[in-house]
């Protein structure tokens, strides 16, 4: 659920100089309705498809400012350190936004 003292955090850090990126959640609903995707001052992630679609289970709405591609992502597993399947979420999207963010900054 959204978090008035969680979305006042992400926006004190963006005051302080901080790019935060947020997944925007995976409950296919209104990102507004839950934190940290509800953060205005974060750059909120939802999900695409392979075909670039976004993902029926990617929360969507005026919060979302973009989308990457979230679904069947390669990961590492956590098993092992030899593990890696596909993934896939608004937190599998996130990264790919947080590094073109960063690569931005410097």
């Amino acid at each position: 659920r959204q978090s008035d003292a969680v979305d006042e955090a992400i926006a004190r850090a963006v005051d302080a100089g901080v790019t935060v990126v947020a997944a925007a959640g995976n409950r296919g609903e209104d990102a507004c309705g839950y934190s940290p995707g509800s953060a205005s001052a974060a750059i909120t992630v939802g999900a695409s498809t392979v075909g670039d679609a976004v993902d029926e289970y990617s929360n969507v709405g005026a919060c979302v400012d973009i989308f990457a591609p979230g679904t069947y992502i390669w990961s590492a597993g956590s098993n092992a350190s030899t593990e890696f399947l596909f993934r896939s979420g608004t937190s599998m999207a996130c990264p790919i936004v947080a590094g073109t963010a960063a690569v931005h900054a410097s």
